[in-house]
Protein backbone atom coordinates (compact mmCIF):
# COMPACT_ATOMS: atom_id res chain seq x y z
CA UNK A 1 0.00 0.00 0.00
CA UNK A 2 2.07 3.04 1.27
CA UNK A 3 5.82 2.62 1.10
CA UNK A 4 8.48 3.91 3.65
CA UNK A 5 11.44 5.54 2.16
CA UNK A 6 14.64 7.90 3.57
CA UNK A 7 15.01 11.32 2.70
CA UNK A 8 17.37 13.86 3.51
CA UNK A 9 18.37 13.95 7.44
CA UNK A 10 17.41 11.07 7.80
CA UNK A 11 13.72 11.22 8.73
CA UNK A 12 11.50 8.53 7.69
CA UNK A 13 8.11 9.48 5.34
CA UNK A 14 5.50 7.66 4.08
CA UNK A 15 4.49 7.63 0.23
CA UNK A 16 1.34 8.93 1.80
CA UNK A 17 3.19 11.95 4.00
CA UNK A 18 5.28 12.58 1.17
CA UNK A 19 2.01 13.05 -1.06
CA UNK A 20 0.25 15.23 1.52
CA UNK A 21 3.23 17.22 1.98
CA UNK A 22 3.79 17.74 -2.00
CA UNK A 23 0.01 18.42 -2.28
CA UNK A 24 0.40 20.95 0.60
CA UNK A 25 3.28 23.07 -1.56
CA UNK A 26 1.29 22.69 -4.38
CA UNK A 27 -1.74 24.50 -2.28
CA UNK A 28 0.87 27.04 -1.27
CA UNK A 29 2.12 27.90 -4.40
CA UNK A 30 -1.40 28.26 -5.91
CA UNK A 31 -2.50 30.48 -3.35
CA UNK A 32 0.70 32.75 -3.82
CA UNK A 33 -0.36 32.83 -7.49
CA UNK A 34 -3.92 33.87 -6.06
CA UNK A 35 -2.40 36.54 -4.50
CA UNK A 36 -0.41 37.87 -6.97
CA UNK A 37 -3.02 37.81 -9.09
CA UNK A 38 -5.16 39.71 -6.70
CA UNK A 39 -2.65 42.15 -5.99
CA UNK A 40 -2.15 43.22 -10.30
CA UNK A 41 -6.30 43.55 -10.23
CA UNK A 42 -6.22 45.77 -7.45
CA UNK A 43 -3.17 48.06 -8.81
CA UNK A 44 -4.70 47.84 -12.79
CA UNK A 45 -8.01 49.01 -11.02
CA UNK A 46 -6.26 51.95 -9.03
CA UNK A 47 -4.65 52.99 -12.07
CA UNK A 48 -7.71 53.19 -13.95
CA UNK A 49 -9.42 55.30 -11.23
CA UNK A 50 -6.55 57.51 -11.14
CA UNK A 51 -7.23 58.04 -15.30
CA UNK A 52 -10.68 58.45 -14.89
CA UNK A 53 -10.27 61.08 -12.01
CA UNK A 54 -8.26 62.68 -13.86
CA UNK A 55 -10.56 62.30 -17.20
CA UNK A 56 -13.33 63.85 -14.78
CA UNK A 57 -11.07 66.83 -13.82
CA UNK A 58 -10.02 67.58 -16.76
CA UNK A 59 -13.40 67.77 -18.01
CA UNK A 60 -14.66 69.75 -14.96
CA UNK A 61 -11.74 72.20 -15.53
CA UNK A 62 -12.65 72.18 -19.78
CA UNK A 63 -16.35 73.42 -18.24
CA UNK A 64 -15.16 76.01 -15.58
CA UNK A 65 -12.79 77.67 -17.99
CA UNK A 66 -14.08 81.28 -18.77
CA UNK A 67 -13.58 83.25 -21.62
CA UNK A 68 -10.66 85.61 -20.56
CA UNK A 69 -11.44 88.53 -23.13
CA UNK A 70 -15.28 88.65 -22.46
CA UNK A 71 -13.93 88.99 -18.94
CA UNK A 72 -11.68 91.87 -19.52
CA UNK A 73 -14.01 93.59 -21.93
CA UNK A 74 -17.13 93.47 -19.09
CA UNK A 75 -15.30 94.42 -16.57
CA UNK A 76 -13.66 97.27 -18.38
CA UNK A 77 -16.98 98.38 -19.60
CA UNK A 78 -19.29 98.00 -16.20
CA UNK A 79 -18.73 100.21 -13.23
CA UNK A 80 -21.19 98.96 -11.44
CA UNK A 81 -20.49 95.86 -10.04
CA UNK A 82 -19.34 95.59 -6.96
CA UNK A 83 -18.54 92.00 -6.33
CA UNK A 84 -16.96 89.16 -8.02
CA UNK A 85 -17.18 85.78 -7.33
CA UNK A 86 -15.29 83.43 -9.30
CA UNK A 87 -14.57 80.76 -6.95
CA UNK A 88 -14.25 77.29 -8.50
CA UNK A 89 -13.39 78.51 -11.53
CA UNK A 90 -9.73 76.91 -11.77
CA UNK A 91 -8.90 80.10 -13.64
CA UNK A 92 -5.49 79.57 -12.49
CA UNK A 93 -2.64 82.18 -12.63
CA UNK A 94 -3.14 82.71 -16.29
CA UNK A 95 -7.17 83.90 -15.75
CA UNK A 96 -5.75 85.95 -12.28
CA UNK A 97 -2.97 88.12 -14.31
CA UNK A 98 -5.66 88.41 -16.89
CA UNK A 99 -8.50 89.55 -14.26
CA UNK A 100 -5.53 91.51 -12.53
CA UNK A 101 -5.35 93.27 -15.47
CA UNK A 102 -8.98 94.44 -15.46
CA UNK A 103 -9.17 95.34 -12.09
CA UNK A 104 -6.70 97.98 -12.82
CA UNK A 105 -8.90 100.00 -14.99
CA UNK A 106 -12.25 98.86 -12.84
CA UNK A 107 -13.00 101.01 -9.70
CA UNK A 108 -16.14 100.08 -8.76
CA UNK A 109 -15.29 96.41 -7.57
CA UNK A 110 -14.78 96.31 -3.29
CA UNK A 111 -15.65 92.72 -2.98
CA UNK A 112 -13.59 89.87 -4.70
CA UNK A 113 -13.75 85.93 -4.45
CA UNK A 114 -11.18 84.13 -5.84
CA UNK A 115 -11.00 80.95 -3.89
CA UNK A 116 -10.08 77.93 -5.23
CA UNK A 117 -9.45 79.37 -8.44
CA UNK A 118 -6.00 77.49 -8.65
CA UNK A 119 -3.61 80.53 -8.22
CA UNK A 120 -0.24 80.37 -7.35
CA UNK A 121 2.89 82.55 -6.65
CA UNK A 122 2.37 84.70 -10.19
CA UNK A 123 -1.16 84.98 -9.58
CA UNK A 124 -1.01 86.39 -6.51
CA UNK A 125 1.61 89.09 -7.26
CA UNK A 126 -1.06 90.22 -10.19
CA UNK A 127 -2.98 90.64 -7.20
CA UNK A 128 -0.73 92.70 -5.24
CA UNK A 129 -0.28 94.97 -7.73
CA UNK A 130 -3.73 95.85 -8.67
CA UNK A 131 -4.08 96.47 -4.59
CA UNK A 132 -1.54 98.81 -4.88
CA UNK A 133 -3.46 100.56 -7.97
CA UNK A 134 -6.94 100.18 -7.03
CA UNK A 135 -7.52 101.27 -3.56
CA UNK A 136 -11.33 100.55 -3.63
CA UNK A 137 -10.84 96.54 -3.49
CA UNK A 138 -11.69 96.20 0.47
CA UNK A 139 -12.25 92.04 0.35
CA UNK A 140 -10.46 89.25 -1.51
CA UNK A 141 -11.08 85.99 -0.11
CA UNK A 142 -7.98 83.61 -1.33
CA UNK A 143 -8.79 80.65 0.25
CA UNK A 144 -8.33 76.82 -1.07
CA UNK A 145 -5.18 78.47 -3.31
CA UNK A 146 -1.75 76.70 -3.01
CA UNK A 147 -0.01 80.25 -2.00
CA UNK A 148 3.49 80.10 -0.42
CA UNK A 149 4.82 81.27 2.32
CA UNK A 150 7.04 84.16 0.73
CA UNK A 151 3.53 84.97 -0.94
CA UNK A 152 1.89 85.31 2.07
CA UNK A 153 4.38 87.62 3.33
CA UNK A 154 4.24 89.72 0.57
CA UNK A 155 -0.50 89.95 1.53
CA UNK A 156 1.28 90.77 4.69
Amino acid sequence: MYQSYKVEGGSYYSSQNYWMKEQQEREWKREQERERERYRLEQEHKRREQEREQKRMEERQEKRKLDYQKLISILEEIDTVETIDLHYTWIGNKGIIILADALKVNSSITNINLSDTEMYHQGLLAIVDVLKINTNITTINLSGNKISKEGAIILA
